[in-house]
């Protein structure tokens, strides 16, 4: 007698699909987290290779952080002055000062060959409004060229005039210029190199979504935020925090500096209640 093959009724097929769609449901947000967890890892480590290459700079040139603007975009660097690495700057705001090259050009010999690309790229920020990377062109991080382009994901904190902006409105430009680190020496810092820090994911969206930070400080918005911190002693680390104010208490206290020929902490324009949100 041939024995029949049974088949699967049409209940039993519906069942086994509907449990298929139950377990994917379950799986898919792990799955999710687990693929966040990883992107942050990476950022972090990012963040932790960039700190020991300044960290390394640093002990190469006799105890001074580098003089490099963070990108090769605005304010002194060659592409905003279409200007090489040392050209006085004659008019304009940044009268007096010189072209500073790029961390990205001072950083290059103590990055290997297949990071110095990815290494400055936060595998979050390209789910997020905020990002603004690029690094193109022949000459990226110190040309003048139309395609050289040098903008990271990562601030390395240095700032220039930004103390010189009205107090009123301006506020958060002067607590980031209080806290420049480029062309510093360590021993002069107010804290150790362990307290010191040097790079910052350039948005505090790019981890949590969250949105932009200043526009909620004015909506008095809390929401959880993750930054990426490095410091100068070449460590790395992650900072919870909801609010603006919460942002700024993670950075280091003012540095005493004359570093752009104004002592940040003696100018008229920096009263010291705008040193955090209220």
């Amino acid at each position: 007698m041939p024995i029949r093959a049974r088949a699967f009724t049409l209940i039993e097929l519906l069942v086994v699909i509907a449990v298929i769609a139950l377990l994917i449901g379950i799986m898919l947000p792990a799955l999710g987290a687990a693929r966040q967890a990883g992107r942050d890892i990476k950022c972090l480590a990012n963040i932790g290779q960039l700190a020991l290459a300044t960290n390394a700079y640093t002990i190469d040139f006799k105890d001074t952080t580098p003089a490099a603007s963070y990108n090769n975009a605005g304010g002194i660097s060659p592409k905003a002055r279409q200007a090489a690495p040392g050209t006085p700057i004659t008019s304009g705001s940044y009268a007096g000062m010189r072209v500073w090259d790029s961390i990205g050009s001072l950083l290059h010999s103590y990055l290997g060959e297949a990071e110095r690309k990815e290494v400055y790229k936060c595998p979050s920020a390209f789910r997020t409004r905020d990002n603004g990377y690029a690094i193109t062109g022949e000459n990226p991080y110190s040309g003048i060229a139309p395609d050289d382009v040098f903008k990271p994901n990562y601030f390395y904190m240095s700032t220039a005039l930004w103390i010189n902006l009205v107090p009123s409105t301006y506020w958060y430009p002067q607590v980031w210029a209080t806290r420049n680190i480029a062309n510093v020496k360590v021993g002069s810092l107010p804290v150790g190199d362990s307290q010191a820090v040097v790079w910052v994911d350039e948005s505090t969206s790019h981890h949590t979504g969250s949105g932009d930070i200043y526009d909620r400080n004015v909506a008095r918005e809390g929401k959880k935020d993750i930054s990426n911190f490095g410091y100068l002693d070449g460590h790395a680390k992650a900072q919870t925090f909801n609010n603006l104010r919460g942002y700024f208490e993670i950075l280091p206290p003012p540095i005493r500096q004359s570093q752009f020929g104004v002592d940040f902490l003696r100018t008229p324009a920096w009263p010291i209640s705008n040193d955090f949100p209220q």
